[in-house]
């Protein structure tokens, strides 16, 4: 039944049973909206709806997505049909505003969305290292999308510069939303770990083959610790990298992928978190660790400076685009042993839900 609330479209279809990245940012902005929704009914400001991609997600409920407020799309995340699709759907459903939580853009003027909107960019990571394409994209679809936006967000004070420059923008036009923390992160679940208790000490590194996680600067780092330390007799732990395809080499173990309901055990279970990344709009695997209390081995980059500035966990820098300097950074966690700070949750999914909540009423009544 409607509720006579002013309606608020949510762009979730990236979110899939296994969330990363931007469809974690998404789906827990959501929930920590409707626990608000559902703690104060009345007063709650507008109606939550969600598109949603039911190829990858055919049960929105699962993961904590009302099914009477989602809203089956066939136009897969970033897919060309959006263009047209998503405008058609706003429409029949007459929302009375669109977020765009990601660089998914409509185009402004007649084609695009008939309502305002609100957009959040991440990071300008597309415009750094990303293809031809996509910086064309960025420049031609989502740069007028967010000049025509009633808000922009962004994750980070570094990614506000970076978009202030780019959009030629005044700071009071862009805020900063921070990621969150999930707090299944905080709950200890069944892992391969504990049905392998002979699980040999490791790093672990949260990335994947993208240029600007700088794996191949960590793989070398690496090696040139493990040499060194079995030249001296001394043993040297596994490094374990998720995220990647890749056959194994000495040391290093591959995996393609880390269960969801096994995330939390496996960082836990490292000796540190590595997190080797040239550039991020926030860099989210190095909090997580941190706010487990475990050891973060970080490059030396603003966001990482910024994400982890609460941090009550061992946290070494070093430079990115120095492998000896990393090298060095590894060889320190061995003198820390398993030294663990006690967990803290450094960013709650209820600071997310009340930004939003506040950033979107505020763009309604623009």
């Amino acid at each position: 039944m409607a509720s006579g609330k002013p309606k608020v479209v949510i762009d979730a279809r990236m979110v899939g049973e296994v969330p990363h990245g931007i469809a974690r940012y998404v789906l827990l902005a959501a929930q920590g909206m409707e626990n608000l929704r559902t703690a104060d009914l009345a007063s709650f400001p507008f109606e939550p709806w969600y598109l949603v991609d039911t190829q990858i997600n055919p049960f929105p409920q699962a993961v904590g997505l009302p099914s009477d407020r989602s809203i089956p799309v066939e136009s897969t995340f970033l897919e060309k049909t959006e263009l047209l699709k998503i405008p058609r759907i706003l429409r029949t459903h007459q929302a009375s505003l669109y977020w765009s939580p990601s660089f998914s853009s409509l185009l402004p003027g007649f084609l695009g969305s008939p309502y305002p909107w609100v957009v959040t960019v991440h990071d300008l990571n597309h415009l750094h290292f990303g293809s031809r394409a996509q910086k064309i994209y960025y420049e031609w679809v989502l740069k007028p999308f967010c000049l025509s936006a009633r808000k922009v967000l962004t994750v980070s004070e570094f990614s506000k510069q970076e978009l202030m420059a780019w959009l030629k923008l005044p700071a009071d036009r862009i805020d900063v939303v921070y990621n969150a923390m999930d707090p299944k992160l905080f709950k200890k679940g069944v892992s391969v770990l504990a049905e392998k208790p002979s699980e040999p000490p490791y790093f672990l590194c949260l990335g994947n083959p993208k240029p600007h996680k700088n794996i191949e600067t960590l793989l070398a780092a690496y090696q040139e610790l493990r040499k060194r330390r079995l030249d001296q007799g001394k043993p040297c732990w596994d490094l374990v990298i998720s995220g990647m395809s890749r056959k194994s080499e000495d040391g290093v173990r591959f995996l393609a992928k880390i269960p969801e309901q096994e995330l939390s055990t496996w960082i836990q279970g490292a000796q540190a978190m590595v997190f080797p990344s040239l550039y991020e709009g926030f860099g989210l695997p190095p909090v997580e660790a941190a706010s487990l209390g475990v050891p973060v081995i970080a490059s030396d980059i603003p966001p990482h400076r910024e994400g982890l500035q609460n941090a009550q966990s061992t946290i070494l820098w070093f430079d990115p685009k120095n492998a000896a300097s990393l090298t060095a950074s590894l060889e320190q966690v061995f003198v820390l042993g398993k030294k663990r700070s006690a967990p803290v949750n450094l960013f709650p999914v209820e600071d997310l839900a009340r930004s939003m909540v506040r950033i979107l009423a505020e763009a309604l009544g623009a």
